[in-house]
């Protein structure tokens, strides 16, 4: 067979193939988380309302001497309303993985105008880090 036709004929062969697997949809990627969580995260339908009357200092951590991690987060109600609120905590591993028995339940807190109150937990393993959610109580 002549070099042209030949060329020519797996030219032709590789068009044809390659039409032929155009019809194969694409993988669909699903999308990345772009910011890392909060380590205290206000939830429910009026979280916009409670970030507004409320401020957080930063958490305040230590460790005991059998390595539970006990926190502290100091929170104020800043209106002249007492607020009644609910939080729970999860506790993660060093590897990022949810201890086990977490997230905690809810637990109830009354923030009065004005003043600091310390909401405290602590882990029942060896946690390397942890998370918070608040809300308005239920």
């Amino acid at each position: 067979m002549n070099p042209a036709k030949l060329t020519l004929s797996i030219g032709l062969l590789g068009a044809m193939f390659l039409a032929g697997c155009s019809d194969v949809p694409p993988y669909t990627e699903g999308r990345a988380e772009r910011y890392a969580p909060p380590q205290i995260q206000l939830t429910g339908p009026d979280k916009e309302d409670l970030r507004r009357w409320t401020v957080i200092d930063v958490p305040l951590q230590k460790r005991d001497d059998t390595d539970l991690l006990f926190v502290t987060v100091p929170i104020r109600a800043t209106g002249d309303l007492v607020l009644h609120v609910q939080y729970r905590v999860t506790f993660f591993d060093s590897g990022g993985s949810v201890m086990p028995g977490y997230p905690t339940g809810w637990f109830r807190a009354t923030l009065e105008p004005g003043a600091w109150t310390p909401l405290k937990f602590n882990s029942t393993g060896k946690a390397a880090d942890w998370q918070m959610e608040l809300r308005y109580a239920r």
